[in-house]
């Protein structure tokens, strides 16, 4: 309802028509008319309100805004959790049609898709990399509407819960290598339990559904560890237990295993010599001689001393049993 300028203002048979829009105009299709349409010789058109190529304006004064923003990430273990690796989602609405938003994740640009097409829900994904600051991810959203007004960035979420990154790798802060043999906890033999205790540095991965679980892929001697065997003791302390059969190899235990955090973090924690040796080979005795201190060694009479010379392949616990004709002997260690 408001007139317009018109350029030029002499006769001819083109003009232009300009008006600066305010904020108080109708939001909408701008209307217009053209009235007075009136030739050299008097004859008067038609008043026109539609543009003859079909074109037209829409007026919008009024600020886009932000609703539904939530973030999540694709995280095996947890959509709350992120590793390096992962993609971070973010998912929001412009309250009306909005050009492409421009958005970080991490303080990194983000790839912004709008699969419907409606120019009203958007989608924005980063994949996490090890340069990425640990934390709870931050995000910004900037955004205009078609018309180029300008929304209030956004910089945090409406609902849901935040993304916390996390690129370090679980540590072992202690290992501890144990026998149960009854002898020493250093030596294990055929039926002994050699069990390896693990304090990590951050808590493991406690849910059996999930995967991966604190501890996988754990050996001790070689020999595979069943998850029966795989004891969660707290959170950051963790227990490996298998009971040998006889068939392990001697020598010195090795162990393997590969710890993950909650988010998915894994290190491999390992030793190719504990502690703790297998023994599963009997000792065998290497020499047995006796002998008199008669003047004919091979005989002996009342008050003669018999003795016997032993020699094992590996030192013996304690001094072994002796009976000689019958009665107990004094064992000594000759070295």
């Amino acid at each position: 309802g408001n007139a317009v300028t018109l350029n030029p203002n002499t006769a001819t048979t083109s003009y232009s028509g300009v008006r600066t829009m305010e904020a108080g105009d109708t939001q909408g299709t701008v209307v217009f008319s053209l009235t007075q349409l009136n030739d050299r010789a008097g004859n008067t058109a038609n008043a026109q309100t539609a543009a003859s190529d079909g074109t037209s304006v829409t007026f919008d004064s009024v600020d886009p805004t932000l609703t539904g923003i939530t973030i999540a990430s694709d995280n095996a273990i947890s959509s709350s959790l992120a590793k390096p690796g992962d993609v971070v989602t973010l998912t929001y609405y412009t309250s009306e049609q909005a050009q492409t938003p421009v958005v970080t994740i991490a303080s990194e640009n983000a790839t912004e898709t709008n699969p419907s097409g409606d120019l009203l829900s958007w989608f924005a994904t980063k994949t996490m990399d090890a340069d990425d600051a640990t934390g709870t991810v931050g995000l910004t959203i900037d955004f205009y509407d078609l018309a180029g007004n300008q929304g209030t960035q956004a910089t945090g979420i409406m609902t849901g819960s935040n993304v916390t990154f996390d690129k370090t790798a679980p540590a072992a802060n202690t290992v501890t290598v144990a026998s149960s043999n009854t002898s020493s906890s250093n030596y294990a033999m055929n039926g002994d339990v050699i069990s390896v205790t693990i304090d990590a540095s951050e808590d493991l991965q406690g849910n059996t559904g999930l995967s991966p679980y604190g501890i996988s892929n754990a050996t001790i001697a070689g020999n595979g560890i069943a998850s029966d065997d795989i004891s969660q003791i707290s959170s950051t302390r963790w227990k490996i237990s298998y009971t040998l059969d006889g068939t392990e190899n001697d020598g010195a235990a090795s162990y393997s295993l590969i710890m993950a955090d909650l988010a998915g973090n894994t290190t491999t924690s390992s030793s190719a010599g504990t502690n703790v040796v297998v023994d599963n080979t009997k000792p065998t005795l290497t020499l047995v001689t006796i002998e008199s201190n008669n003047a004919n060694t091979a005989y002996a009479k009342a008050t003669d001393v018999i003795t016997m010379n032993i020699t094992a392949d590996e030192d013996l616990t304690a001094a072994p049993t002796v009976f000689i004709a019958g009665r107990a002997a004094t064992v000594n260690d000759v070295g």
